[in-house]
């Protein structure tokens, strides 16, 4: 992929964004439709998906593609992981499960990047490629 230009760069990460903002509107038909859990699980192998893309890039178009929908898959996981879990658990525990799930998100947000920093002090495309790949964990997590 070489090395993109600044706003090649800023270009590639704010399509994600756009990615979650239509992924996070798609629940809005698909969360009763398919019902909580598997729009959960379509959005995990969306993400899973757009993970192999990006890793497997080697063009900005397809960078840019891949960026697109791994952020499908996290809006879509975005918008329906809160609601899920304020319709099942009970009065009394839903405040502290909203907690936990928020302690989730930091954590795996805090790896993300702890992964991101380790890696960049690699040699080749593995600083960038091992990194989204590893998007992938959370799919095969949720396929226990």
């Amino acid at each position: 992929m070489g090395y993109p230009s600044t706003s090649v760069q800023g270009t590639l990460t704010s399509v994600y964004n756009l990615g979650c903002f239509f992924g996070a509107l798609s629940t809005i038909y698909t969360g009763d439709i398919l019902g909580r859990p598997r729009v959960i699980m379509l959005g995990s192998s969306v993400i899973a998906l757009g993970a192999i893309i990006q890793a497997a890039s080697y063009s900005v178009p397809q960078m840019l593609v891949g960026r697109i929908v791994a952020g499908f898959g996290t809006g879509m996981n975005t918008a329906t992981a809160g609601v899920w879990q304020a319709e099942t658990s009970k009065m009394r525990s839903r405040g502290k499960l909203v907690i936990i799930q928020m302690a989730n998100c930091i954590t795996g947000f805090s790896l993300s990047n702890w992964l991101t920093l380790g890696f960049s002090f690699a040699k080749g495309s593995v600083a960038w490629r091992f990194p989204l790949a590893f998007q992938i964990c959370q799919w095969l997590v949720l396929q226990r």
